[in-house]
């Protein structure tokens, strides 16, 4: 999700030259964990949402889309009641974007991800600076300020 709010870059066709392609980010590991902490409220929130109204959803694991789309497809015709429907033979349009360098990424991430600081009050994406900071100006009589970043050596500054 960083890479691809900070390129704007969501998905690459198969066909799509590398050459095409804006140059990937250097990690933002804040920025990540602010991301990660997003999704998960997020999440959250879906759950309570189905808890509420009494939704049972059918879970589809990013994962297992990507290595078996016709199982996968086939399950969900299945929760869906539609046994008699064939299984859509599914040739994915798009690249895999993940290599062994995001891997080393997620794995220098995961290292020091419980030590980042949370993310200020108030503090959104802007896609114009492409980065955390307070939308327009911060509240009046909140200073502005920038948390304080664990010296990794790794960390960008926003």
């Amino acid at each position: 999700m960083f890479r691809a709010m900070r390129t704007e870059h969501w998905w690459q066709l198969e066909s799509q030259s590398q050459e095409t392609l804006p140059p990937v980010p250097v990690p933002d590991h804040l920025a990540i964990r602010w991301f990660e902490n997003e999704l998960r409220a997020e999440d959250q929130e879906w759950k309570r949402y189905f808890e509420v109204f009494s939704i049972t959803p059918f879970t589809v694991v990013y994962e297992e889309l990507i290595a078996e789309p016709p199982r996968v497809m086939r399950n969900i015709l299945d929760w869906l009641g539609l046994s008699e429907v064939p299984t859509p033979q599914i040739k994915p349009r798009l690249a895999r974007q993940s290599n062994p360098a995001s891997e080393q990424d997620l794995s220098e991430y995961l290292t020091i991800r419980d030590s980042l600081p949370a993310k200020p009050p108030g503090w959104q994406w802007s896609f114009h600076r492409r980065a955390f900071g307070w939308p327009d100006q911060p509240p009046a009589g909140v200073p502005q300020t920038t948390p304080t970043i664990p010296s990794t050596g790794d960390l960008s500054p926003l």
